[in-house]
C-alpha cells in the first residue's frame, strides 16, 4: 500500500489536511517511474510466470502490486477465459469499500447490493469507521472494487463496532498453509500503516513459505554494511522531508486561492514522510544478504561441512580462516574487522547475529522516525496557523484567517467534531458551513468546517467582546489540540513505535 492507488484513491481527501500523507516520492517524475516500474514488473516478471504453470495468485485490496498485475493480465484472462492457467483470488476488508458501497454505479455499490448480510451493516460500519477515522465521512476510505477477473474474499472487519483486520490476517496465513504442498512466493512493496504486515510476513515465513520483498526505489548503490544503509536512508529521508513534490502540486490541490498561505504568502505544503516502510525493510535486507554474501564462502563451519568432506583447497582455506578468527584482538568488536589472510588476502570476520540486531533496529528506527516528523510537521502547522488567528485584529481578519488557516487546525484536531456544533449553539457569530452532501473538490476542507457569518456579529466595533470571542475560539482549537497531540506523543515517536511494535 501507500502508492498513488492509496493516497489518491482510496483517500482522496487526506492531502490538505495532512500534506505529508501522500505518495513518498521527491519528484512526480519518481513517482509516475514508480508505477511505471511496478506495471513493467507485472507484465514482464509476474505475468508470464503465471502463465507458465498451473497458478493461483493470491491479492490484497488497495494494493497498487495487485493492480498492477489485474490491469496488465486482463486481456490475457478475458481471452482465455476457462482455458487461463492463473486464477486470481482477492482478500478485502468491506470497510475500504463502505462508503463506495453507498454510490450508486460504484463497483462496490453492485457488489453489495447482491449481499444482504452487508447490507444490515451499514449502521456497525457508521461506528466503526467514526472510531477510526473520525465522524468526517470526507477522510474516511473510499476505495472502490476493481472491475475485473477474480474471486473475492471480502472480510467484515467489525469486532465491537470496531475495525479490525486480524481475522483476513489470521484466515490469509490459514489460507497458504494449506496450500503447503503447491509452489508458491509471496511479494511485498511498498509499505504499510505501522509496518503491520509484519507479523504476518514472520508467520510466512516460519512455515518455510517464500517471501520476495520488492524495493522500488532506485539506488545508486547498494550499501556495505548497516552503517552506509543507515546514512542512505537517512539521505532520502532528507531528500523528502524537502518541499518538492508538494510544491509541484500545489496548484492541482488548491480549493481556495487564498487557503494554506503563511504570513510571507508562501504556500505551505512541506515534505512528505517515507511511507515505503517495505522498502525499507527490502533495503536493509539487501544490505544484510551482502554482508551475509562476503563471510558464506569462509565459513564451511556455520554449513556443518567436515574437513574430510570438502575438497582440498576448501579446507585450507577454512583452516586458514579459523586461525585468523582466533588471532583476532579483543577490542575488535565492530562490524567489518579484517584479519591477516595467507596470500596477502583479508579475512572478514562479521558476527551475523549482531548484523541482524543492528538491521533490525535500523529499520524500526527509521520508520519511527519518519512517523515522529510527520506528527511534527502538523504540531508545527498547527501552531503557525494558531498564531496567525490568534494575530487578528478584526472580525473580517479572524474569518478570513479562520479559512486560511483551517486545515492547518483541522490536521490536529477534531477527530470527533461534536464540540463544533456545541461552540455554534453560544456563540451566534459562529456556524458549521456544509460543503455539500455528495463528496466534491471542496471535501478537502472536510465535509463541513467552522466559519464566521459576520452579519451575527452584534458590534463590529466593540473590541471588548470582538477579543472575548476570539479567545473563546482559540481555547477551542487549544483545547482539541492538547487532546489530540497527547495521543500522538503515545503512539507517534520514534521511541513509542520502537517500544510498541
Amino acid at each position: 500500500r501507500f502508492g498513488a492507488l492509496h493516497w489518491k484513491k482510496v483517500f482522496p481527501f487526506f492531502s490538505e489536511r495532512f500534506p505529508a500523507k501522500r505518495v513518498p516520492e521527491v519528484s512526480v517524475e519518481d513517482e509516475m517511474m514508480t508505477e511505471h516500474q511496478l506495471l513493467l514488473f507485472a507484465k514482464e516478471v509476474l505475468l508470464p510466470l503465471a502463465c507458465s504453470t498451473t497458478t493461483l495468485i493470491v491479492g490484497q485490496d488497495t494494493c497498487s502490486l495487485t493492480s498492477a498485475f489485474m490491469k496488465v493480465s486482463y486481456s490475457v484472462q478475458n481471452q482465455l477465459r476457462d482455458k487461463c492457467p492463473f486464477r486470481l483470488v482477492i482478500f478485502a476488508r468491506a470497510f475500504f469499500f463502505e462508503c463506495m458501497s453507498r454510490q450508486p454505479g460504484s463497483t462496490s455499490s453492485d457488489f453489495k447490493s447482491s449481499s444482504t448480510a452487508w447490507q444490515e451493516k451499514e449502521q456497525d460500519f457508521d461506528e466503526a469507521l467514526k472510531e477510526k477515522f473520525g465522524d468526517d465521512p470526507a477522510f474516511w476510505p473510499w476505495g472502490d472494487m476493481s472491475s475485473g477477473l477474480y474471486s473475492l474474499v471480502l472480510f467484515e472487519c467489525l469486532h465491537k463496532k470496531r475495525v479490525s483486520d486480524k481475522t483476513p490476517m489470521s484466515f490469509e496465513n490459514d489460507f497458504l498453509s494449506a496450500l503447503s504442498g503447491v509452489p508458491m512466493i509471496s511479494l511485498q512493496t511498498f509499505g504499510t500503516d505501522r509496518m503491520s504486515i509484519m507479523p504476518s510476513i514472520a508467520e510466512h515465513v516460519s512455515r518455510g513459505n517464500p517471501l520476495m520483498l520488492i524495493d522500488s526505489r532506485r539506488r545508486d548503490k547498494p550499501a556495505q554494511d548497516i552503517a552506509e544503509a543507515r546514512k542512505m536512508l537517512s539521505e532520502l529521508s532528507e531528500q523528502l522531508h524537502v518541499d518538492t513534490l508538494g510544491a509541484q502540486l500545489g496548484q492541482e490541490v488548491q480549493v481556495n486561492p487564498n487557503a494554506e498561505y503563511d504570513d510571507d504568502g508562501d504556500a505551505y505544503l512541506g515534505g512528505v514522510a517515507d511511507w515505503f516502510t517495505t522498502d525499507a525493510l527490502a533495503f536493509v535486507k539487501a544490505t544484510v544478504d551482502n554482508i551475509r554474501a562476503k563471510t558464506k564462502r569462509r565459513q564451511p563451519s556455520d554449513e556443518n561441512i567436515r574437513q574430510n568432506a570438502m575438497w582440498i583447497w576448501e579446507a585450507i582455506d577454512a583452516k586458514v580462516y579459523e586461525e585468523a578468527v582466533a588471532a583476532r584482538t579483543k577490542s575488535a568488536t565492530h562490524l567489518g574487522i579484517i584479519a591477516p589472510r595467507r596470500g596477502g588476502d583479508e579475512v572478514e570476520q562479521i558476527d551475523m547475529e549482531q548484523v541482524l540486531v543492528q538491521a533490525t533496529e535500523t529499520v524500526m528506527r527509521y520508520c519511527g522516525a519518519e512517523l515522529e516528523w510527520e506528527m511534527n510537521q502538523r504540531h508545527q502547522r498547527f501552531e503557525k496557523c494558531f498564531k496567525h488567528i490568534q494575530d487578528s485584529s478584526n472580525w473580517q481578519q479572524l474569518k478570513d484567517r479562520l479559512l486560511m488557516c483551517w486545515l492547518g487546525i483541522r490536521g490536529c484536531s477534531f477527530h470527533h467534531t461534536s464540540s463544533l456544533g456545541e461552540f455554534e449553539t453560544y456563540h451566534p457569530w459562529a456556524y458549521v458551513h456544509v460543503n455539500g452532501e455528495n463528496k466534491n473538490k471542496l471535501w478537502l476542507f472536510g465535509t463541513r468546517h467552522l466559519s464566521i457569518d459576520l452579519d451575527r456579529v452584534p458590534d463590529k466595533n466593540d473590541m471588548a467582546y470582538f477579543e472575548r470571542e476570539k479567545q473563546a475560539l482559540l481555547s477551542l482549537f487549544r483545547a482539541e489540540f492538547d487532546s489530540s497531540s497527547k495521543i500522538d506523543q503515545a503512539r507517534l515517536t520514534e521511541k513509542a513505535f520502537v517500544k510498541q511494535e
